[in-house]
Order: structure tokens, then sequence, then C-alpha cells
């Protein structure tokens, strides 16, 4: 029988003694994020964004009442443990994959190391892992290594599995027969307990307020659906490595929260999740006249009115300028403070690109200043489009736009990257299904939830 908390088998030497968050290898050399410190970014950011005024209100209408400030240090602990399956094992041993010659990647010596665990290769991930963690058979040793009893007395749990499930897919509500518990097992000097005791000690010590007593978090489904997509959100802005986000040097390990919650508080801004600056732009309060070029009708006087409701349907025959009242109604709503942005969905890939171009035009007019402008996307997929500027898809999913030197280019044009974040830009014209996905049962519908809160939904060509 082999012992492999000791055998360091040819090829088998993990460079990496501690759960890591990020790996990268595209370069001549092993770059690493420790896990605390990816957690840390991504706590950041969720805190940062529970306490915008207008993200921390809509995170109370699905709650019931006003979040506290312990409410939002425990909602931002759980966010900062989205990531414990990561404590495992067999996640441990991905850094064993070396990148070939023929792009893909030599996963030889994590099969090695596997075979000596008699662990498999199917259960090398970070979220179903999480099971065998609270099952019954480890849920002692994981309650003295992980706040399990302390969450649980938050009413946190079923927030914390929401926070697991950020890639999109619930965590079964049970252990089965293929729950892997052999991946929290000790080996090559590798103990995934001490790391998880490692995550739960820099938890205490950065929010020692959300482990006082206090009132229960709240419970309805509701908010739980809002929080995991707000996790969901906020890991993959904190999983950004590019330097003008979360980059791997951000900080020590020691620092990393503190630097990184001031880097949140900045990304946010740029990239217009914070529009504090661009509903301070209104303060000039622009004319009807002066954007559109002319004469407001009946139609687009009713648009200024704030005892409409939310729900508006407007109706009138085809020429009279309903797009130009929808478009002033976001305007009343967003200097109101009522929303932080906009929806613009049609039915057809065609008319969606001729109504980006008529709000690119509105944007421009309302908000003369570019760099607080509400950033732009054409969300429709198979287009690259923020702003006005197209994009170009290189190797990696990284994209290239044409004023990439820009530093405020990444963030302005993050949300028209991928599909599923479209909506997470402050406005955004496309086809009703990337809306309806939003309500569905499928990968990333609560990211897309939850970014579509903040926004004003125009529905065109209702029939």
């Amino acid at each position: 029988m082999v012992n492999v908390d000791t055998c360091a088998p040819v090829g088998l030497a993990p460079a990496i003694s501690v759960a890591w968050g990020k790996l990268d290898r595209s370069g001549s050399d092993l770059r690493w994020l420790s896990l605390v410190s990816h957690s840390a970014d991504v706590a950041a950011v969720t805190m940062a964004l529970l306490e915008l005024p207008s993200w921390r209100s809509y995170m109370a209408g699905f709650a019931g009442k006003a979040l506290s400030g312990q409410d939002i240090a425990r909602l931002t602990v759980l966010a900062f443990l989205h990531d414990v399956g990561k404590c495992a094992l067999g996640f441990w041993l991905k850094q064993l994959d070396l990148p070939s010659s023929d792009g893909q990647t030599n996963r030889s010596a994590r099969f090695a190391a596997l075979k000596l665990c008699n662990g498999r290769i199917e259960n090398c991930g970070h979220v179903n892992e999480v099971l065998a963690l609270l099952s019954e058979s480890l849920y002692a040793s994981a309650s003295l290594a992980l706040p399990i009893v302390a969450i649980d007395q938050w009413g946190g749990r079923c927030l914390w599995r929401a926070a697991i499930s950020h890639h999109g897919e619930p965590l079964p509500e049970k252990a089965d027969g293929a729950t892997p518990y052999w991946t929290w097992s000790k080996a090559f000097g590798f103990d995934p307990f001490v790391q998880l005791r490692r995550l739960s000690d820099f938890a205490k010590a950065c929010w020692p307020d959300a482990f006082v007593d206090g009132a229960k978090l709240p419970q309805s489904e509701a908010f739980v659906h809002a929080f995991a997509g707000l996790v969901s959100l906020a890991d993959w802005i904190g999983s950004n490595p590019t330097p003008e986000f979360f980059p791997y040097d951000l900080a020590s390990e020691a620092q990393r929260f503190a630097v990184a919650k001031e880097r949140a508080n900045q990304v946010l801004v740029r990239m217009q999740l914070n529009v504090q600056a661009a509903r301070a732009a209104l303060q000039h309060r622009p004319r009807f006249e002066s954007v559109f070029s002319f004469k407001a009708s009946p139609l687009h006087h009713a648009m200024n009115r704030l005892d409409l409701g939310p729900l508006l349907i407007a109706e009138s025959e085809t020429g009279s300028g309903k797009t130009e009242a929808a478009f002033w109604r976001f305007k009343t709503l967003f200097e109101a403070g009522c929303v932080d942005g906009f929806a613009f969905t049609l039915p057809t890939r065609v008319s969606a690109v001729q109504i980006e171009k008529r709000a690119r035009t509105f944007l421009r007019a309302t908000f003369p200043n570019r760099l607080v402008m509400p950033n732009l996307v054409l969300s429709v997929p198979g287009y690259l489009s923020s702003d006005g500027v197209e994009g170009q898809q290189l190797a990696h999913f990284r994209v290239l736009w044409p004023d990439s030197e820009s530093e405020a280019s990444a963030h302005r044009h993050w949300a028209a990257e991928n599909p599923k974040r479209y909506l997470a830009a402050a406005a955004s014209v496309g086809t009703i299904d990337q809306v309806l996905m939003s309500g569905l049962k499928l990968r990333h519908s609560h990211l897309r939830g939850m970014a579509l809160t903040r926004s004003l939904l125009i529905v065109d060509e209702v029939h």
C-alpha cells in the first residue's frame, strides 16, 4: 500500500503547497493566486455592490426589509466562501496539468497522482465536491474547519449553497453514491481541512461583525435567487486577472481584501455598475427638444411623470415617437434614482441593430461627457459591439478592442465580451431572448436576472 502523504514519484511534485484559486500557465512561468486571495477579490466586489445605495435597495426589495451592516458582513462572508470546493485534493492536483505542443492539456501527471489516491478525474471540480464535505460522514470535521455552525445560526445555509452554485448550476440537495469523499483526504503533504481553516481564519479576521449575535439573514426565495446572481456577477468581475481588474500581484494575501475593496470600488465606477457620476451629470436637465431635435408630443411629456406605476404600455401609430418616449422614460427614472440602466429588447436581430444606433445617439446627446455616459452593448450573439465600437475575438476567449490602450475600455466593453453578461451593461439593446433566459432554468440565469434588476425593461413591438 502506497502512503501518498509521503510518496513523491517522479513528475508528481506539486509546486503550489496551499489551496489555489487561479492558475496561469500561458507564459514561461507558472503564475497562481491563492484561494484566500481570490476569495477576497470576490468578497470585495460583493461588498462593494451591496454598499451601493441602489443595489442595496434592490436586495432590500427581495429581502422584504432593509439590510443592516451585519447583514452585509455576513453576506460577504458567504460570498468569500463561494469556492470552498477548491480546497479539495482533486482540484488542487489540477496544477499538475501541463500544456502540450498540440494545444491540448497533458493530464498524465494528474492521472498518475489520482491513481495513487484512488481518485477519479471527473471528481476534480469544486462545486459538487462540497456535497461530500457537508455529508454526515464529514460534517463533524468540516464544522471544526469552517464556520458552518455560525452560518446555520445566521439562517445562511441556503444562501451559502447559492454562493457555492455561482457557476450557474445549483448544488444538488444531498450526496449520493457518486459523491467523491476521497477528495477530502490528505495526500502529497496537502491537507484540505488545513486549507479550509485558512479560509475560516481569514473571514473571522476581516469581518468580525458577522460572527456577533444578531438577527437572522433574509430567508425569502427571491432573496436567495438574487444573492445567487449577485455572487455570480461578483465572481465574473473578481476573477478577471487583467491589470485593470484584479491581477495576481495586486497585493499580498494579508493585505488582499483591503486593496481589493478599493479596486472593486474603482472598477464598479468604470464599469458603470456604479452610475452616480452619470446621474449627477443630468443636473443640467437636458430638454427633450435638445436631445431629439423635434418637439415633444403629449406622449413624451407624460414620460416625465413619476406616478405612472411600474408597468407602462404606450400604444401609438408608427412614426409617432414611441422609441423616443421609451428613451425619455429611462432618462426620467434614471435621474430620479429609480433605475440604473435600461434593457431595450426587440423580436429580431435586424431591428435590434437599428435601435442600437438610435440608443447610441440618444445617450451621446443626453450625456455629452463620454467618461460618465452609460456604456451601451449590442446584446445580440455573434456581434462584439460596445459603445458603437467593434471588437475582435482572439484566442483563449480574449477580445481586442480598437481602443484597448485605454484603461477605461477594459471596463466599458467588459459586458459585451460574453452573452451571459450582456445585461450587466448600463444600457443594452438586443433581442428579447436575452431577457427571457433570465427566467429559465439555464446556466447563469441568475447572473442575467440580477443584472437586469437594475434596469428599465423596454419591450418593443409587442403584438
